[in-house]
């Protein structure tokens, strides 16, 4: 290629973000959408603010504005100088035909998709378990008191646990700290469990099932780390 040089390597005909999604979907062996909704602009706008918020958090989501800008603008390349450097650009059903999908990235696309919320879920869910403990301070505080524990001993312990659920919940937000975040979910959780067990059993035998509620946190909090990988 000549130095300086600059070429559009775009196939030849535009194609629409509809017409895209479908053959990627049917690349990927989706059956084809029963209905596609059209979203009016300020929508769009709306959200595409929403997105450029995220990004300082560090999630790169696709919906910012700049890449919904260029979206809306399309591209459209300077086929001359293509062809007489490179040829003809592939289109990209010969470009997908040319890479078999596989059940990876099958998985990657549905798991992609609910991420955001798996996230949003999570971090919630930990907010709100510290959150909650300072209306019924006394209350959390009397659970411990069977096991031993003094009063004065008990709320305290139960301000630094809530404060610690709090953070963790909020570190999860913040793309470079998520993955941590789940590491510490992780063994906050266990570190509950086995207290639980050691310190009020009868928590496990609960009909609220306090003690149970946490398992499914674990499990997510083990698994987001893997999707978190992929961003």
């Amino acid at each position: 290629v000549p130095g300086g040089a600059v070429y559009d390597l775009a196939e030849d005909a535009p194609q629409s973000l509809g017409a895209v999604q479908d053959a990627i979907g049917d690349w990927l062996g989706f059956a084809a959408p029963r209905l596609r909704l059209t979203v009016p602009r300020v929508v769009m706008t709306l959200g595409s603010k929403g997105a450029d918020a995220l990004a300082w958090m560090g999630w790169r989501s696709p919906l910012r504005s700049t890449a919904l800008s260029v979206l809306r603008d399309g591209i459209v390349p300077a086929r001359a100088s293509n062809v007489a450097v490179f040829g003809a650009i592939w289109p990209l059903h010969q470009t997908l035909a040319q890479l078999p999908a596989t059940i990876e990235a099958r998985q990657h696309a549905r798991m992609l998709l609910v991420m955001p919320f798996l996230v949003a879920v999570l971090a919630v869910f930990w907010v709100l378990s510290g959150v909650l403990s300072f209306p019924a301070l006394g209350q959390a505080a009397a659970v411990l008191m069977p096991a031993g524990i003094s009063a004065e001993l008990a709320k305290p312990l139960v301000v630094i646990c809530a404060l610690w659920d709090i953070a963790l919940g909020l570190a999860l937000l913040y793309r470079p700290w998520a993955r941590m975040a789940c590491y510490g979910m992780t063994m906050t959780a266990l570190g509950y469990m086995a207290a639980g067990a050691a310190l009020t059993p009868w928590l496990w035998a609960d009909p609220l099932g306090p003690m149970v509620k946490v398992l499914p946190a674990l499990a997510l909090s083990i698994t987001l780390p893997n999707l978190l990988e992929t961003r």
